[in-house]
């Protein structure tokens, strides 16, 4: 009996470690130029730049409590659902200021593609320059006023067509 045993348990380990190599294992799918370079954006230093993260899991949070409470109008709850991530960048003095214009210097300089994205806005209205950035599943936006105040919001997995849609009904992304 132990025999037969040992036997169906190399049989069932044998067979497992043949399927081990036919099963595909998921792989992690690798962030984009520019999604990297944000992450890099959010690690700078400073009391003067106030930074907010939410990831994927918060949005999946979010969204659970709010199950049966919130009715999503126009299908927005679909494109809630699409989002990955979003980082948001507000300065709050000149040292700030100083050094996220430094770093988001690639966007302000009106070139149609950065890291893979294209310029679909800018404009500047009342001395405040509107730059946004977007490509196939990420959007940027950044408002400069050229002194004191900067703010950028960076959205992981929301097309600009999702991302106006979401403007046109009013959610506010803190601009």
């Amino acid at each position: 009996m132990k025999r037969l045993i040992l036997l169906i348990s190399i049989l069932f380990l044998s067979l497992d470690m043949a399927l081990a190599g036919q099963v595909p294992v998921p792989q992690k799918k690798e962030k984009s130029k520019v999604e990297q370079f944000m992450q890099d954006v959010s690690r700078m230093k400073s009391s003067e730049i106030d930074y907010a993260y939410i990831s994927t899991g918060m949005f999946k949070q979010m969204f659970s409590m709010l199950d049966g409470d919130v009715e999503f109008s126009k299908g927005l709850g679909g494109i809630f659902s699409s989002m990955k991530s979003l980082r948001r960048f507000i300065t709050t003095g000149s040292g700030g200021y100083r050094k996220l214009s430094l770093a988001m210097k690639p966007f302000l300089s009106g070139n149609d593609e950065v890291m893979g994205m294209e310029l679909v806005t800018e404009k500047k209205e009342d001395d405040i320059l509107m730059v946004i950035y977007s490509d196939n599943s990420n959007v940027l936006m950044i408002q400069d006023d050229g002194d004191l105040t900067m703010s950028v919001l960076f959205i992981v997995g929301l097309p600009y067509a999702s991302f106006m849609k979401l403007m046109d009904v009013g959610v506010d992304f803190g601009f």
